[in-house]
């Protein structure tokens, strides 16, 4: 005997909709690890619940940097021409989540923690969440600290290039001064022993 035909349409009882929607999400999220794992595909899974929680899963360390990859694509494939990797690479920092959304996303989870006990995986994936955020804002302070000397140091060499240019020029125009100098000298003692 098998299941029998479940019919595609909203449930109604409120408590049958939750198990089924929390059973239906943790399959759903094994799916996505099982592929991930079994294929070695980059999966992620985004999924709000009607109460607006939100339950996420991602095979690599960052949703974000998947959600990117997804934007790119579609965006190649809708505009082909605008493929200039010097572009992406400029704006690979636009990428991560900002501080203030993490911060939002955590207190929407405490919030709703009351209604439903957040589980050790819930907590666990909201540290991997916050320790990646972490990561990429000292990747982001250290891109821009390096871009910054870089311009510095640009900086530095060409004013060393254009301090040796004066000191060229200088050096130029005393040599021109000292040999006016020199023949005006000749001449004056060629002058004297004509006498």
């Amino acid at each position: 005997m098998g299941r029998r035909r479940l019919e595609m349409k909203r449930i109604e009882d409120k408590s049958a909709r939750q198990v089924t929607f929390s059973k239906r999400r943790t399959g759903l999220l094994k799916k996505a690890r099982e592929l991930s794992i079994l294929c070695a595909a980059d999966v992620s899974v985004i999924v709000f619940s009607s109460t607006g929680k939100l339950y996420q899963y991602c095979s690599s360390n960052s949703l974000a940097r998947i959600v990117w990859r997804y934007y790119n694509y579609i965006e190649s494939e809708t505009n082909p021409a605008n493929g200039d990797p010097t572009e992406k690479a400029d704006c690979s920092y636009s990428e991560y989540i900002t501080s203030e959304e993490l911060l939002q996303m955590v207190e929407r989870q405490c919030v709703e923690s009351s209604d439903d006990p957040a589980s050790l995986v819930d907590l666990v994936v909201l540290e991997n969440q916050i320790e990646t955020a972490l990561l990429q804002i000292k990747q982001a302070k250290t891109y821009t600290h390096l871009n910054a000397i870089s311009g510095l140091q640009d900086k530095e060499k060409a004013l060393t290039e254009e301090k040796s240019l004066l000191q060229s020029k200088k050096i130029g125009k005393r040599n021109a001064r000292v040999k006016e100098g020199t023949l005006d000298l000749n001449v004056v003692p060629d002058v004297q022993n004509a006498d």
